[in-house]
């Protein structure tokens, strides 16, 4: 399928060299000064692994359930890598396959969005810097696409 020579591709890209750039994009969620933010965990006030802001964003969006779904599953998974404090390849594998695979999820159902989502989860500059250590630990490394897109699909 055409998708996953798509997901294969920007996943060499390094995300963070798309923030600066698409930084714009993202819909009301930065306001004056929050680039500059310096808090990568941010709020989860429903505790359900997901910052808030991400969580208002995808509420104000009214995705389809299986969306819905598919999207918070790579919110939850991002989110993880992010906050972890770890920076070498074994300990971010595990979290790093989680991500992927559920991105895959999200790129199924909707491309666009899976890109939004990455986006999304690097709205400061201590985001972006945070995820480009986790890219450089995955620079050089492959990953196998399931045969199943929906094998990817489950919550976290």
């Amino acid at each position: 399928m055409h998708y996953k020579k798509i997901i294969i591709l920007a996943l060499i890209i390094p995300l963070s060299a798309c923030y600066p750039l698409n930084f714009q994009q993202i819909e009301n969620i930065a306001h004056p000064g929050y680039w500059l933010n310096d808090d990568i965990a941010g709020e989860d006030a429903g505790r359900n692994g997901i910052r808030d802001d991400i969580d208002e964003w995808i509420e104000k969006q009214n995705f389809e359930p299986k969306l819905k779904f598919a999207i918070q599953q790579q919110a939850i998974t991002l989110q993880r890598t992010m906050v972890s404090k770890a920076e070498d390849w074994e300990t971010l594998r595990p979290m790093i396959y989680d991500e992927l695979d559920a991105q895959i999820c999200v790129g199924s159902i909707d491309l666009e969005i899976s890109d939004r989502v990455s986006l999304l989860m690097a709205n400061t500059k201590a985001r972006v810097l945070r995820a480009d250590k986790i890219d450089s630990a995955f620079g050089g490394r492959t990953y196998k696409l399931p045969d199943d897109d929906n094998s990817t699909c489950r919550k976290y």
